[in-house]
Parts: C-alpha cells; structure tokens; sequence
C-alpha cells in the first residue's frame, strides 16, 4: 500500500514490475478483495505513469480522494489546492 486515504476509504498503489512477478499479481488481486470487503477500494497506477508525469498523477490521486469525501468535509468546505496549484502553477477550471 503506496497511499491510503481513510476519509475516501481509497488505496492508492504504485505498480513497478514486482507486482508482474511471481505470485504477487494473485496476492495483490486477494488484497483488493479483502479491502473491498471492508468498503475500501484500491487504485492501481502503473508505475511508469510516475515516471512519465508525476505531477498528473499526484493531481489525480488528490482529485478521486476529494470526489469521494462527503460534502460536510473539511477539505470539501475549503477545497484545497492540488498539489500543482499549491506550486503556483496554472489549471484550468472544471
């Protein structure tokens, strides 16, 4: 478990290539099973997005944990800066 947001009931994990070996790919499948019985899901991202554009994936991540907190939530009320934004970068408006 890379990431783990208990408000979104959300599981982030980062998959590198470890996760193809052996009998990691069956071990990973039986974890998401035993958290989605407990009402949490789990997010895979393929490591090589990282890789590719991290912030994107940072911004992503912020932006499903957001989406599924209830709306009396702190962080819904103030809404806070994605991680780009809170650089002083520019994006655009939903």
């Amino acid at each position: 478990m890379d990431f783990y947001c208990s408000d979104a009931r959300l599981v982030f994990e980062i998959d590198g290539i470890a996760h193809d070996m052996g009998d990691n790919p069956e071990r990973d499948l039986n974890r998401d099973a035993w958290l989605r019985s407990k009402g949490i899901d789990t997010v895979r991202i393929p490591a090589t997005d990282v890789l590719k554009d991290v912030n994107a994936v940072a911004d992503g991540i912020l932006s499903l944990a957001l989406s599924r907190l209830p709306l009396h939530h702190p962080a819904i009320a103030g809404r806070s800066p994605s991680p780009r934004q809170a650089r002083g970068g520019i994006e655009k408006e939903s």
